[in-house]
């Protein structure tokens, strides 16, 4: 059996080891029918692919005169679409990150424009917003010292 973890620009493939493996085997992956690596190992991370694009790996187990050795398998995986970035500071939105402006409404319409093709950005600074919902298929990033904080509490240092 062949897994996958997908990502928009990568795939991280792994398979079950297979018992018939003895020493100086390899395994042989094929991308969309082009050898593309030879491992010992039961995993192999494929990066810099085409988002949005499904591609076809094939696993084989091959002796050290690279001749197959049992029955290969195929399995089909996608990588993910690449998400436009959505801005929160920047308009239509233009939410304040100071930690004083009320950001509540902003962040309510934002998430509740955002499609599924795009993705929620928060740069750094202290968001005051309440009784906002993440659901349904949204992807939003947070950048490194990006909070969100209630009007109740505030924030302070």
């Amino acid at each position: 059996m062949i897994y996958a973890a997908r990502y928009e620009n990568e795939l991280r493939v792994w398979w079950d080891e297979r018992n018939d493996k003895t020493q100086g085997m390899k395994y042989r992956i094929y991308v969309d029918g082009r050898t593309c690596v030879y491992t010992e190992r039961v995993y192999y991370n494929f990066k810099n692919l085409e988002s949005g694009r499904e591609y076809e790996f094939e696993i084989q187990l091959v002796d050290k005169y690279k001749n197959v050795v049992g029955k290969s398998e195929k399995q089909k995986f996608s990588t993910l679409n690449t998400r436009r970035v959505v801005d929160i500071t920047k308009p239509p939105y233009n939410a304040v990150g100071d930690g004083i402006s009320d950001n509540t409404e902003i962040f309510k319409k934002a998430l509740s424009e955002l499609s599924k093709n795009e993705k929620l950005y928060i740069p750094m600074g202290v968001y005051i917003c309440d009784n906002i919902s993440f659901t349904g298929d949204v992807s939003v990033h947070f950048d490194v010292g990006a909070i969100l904080c209630s009007k109740e509490k505030g924030f302070s240092l």
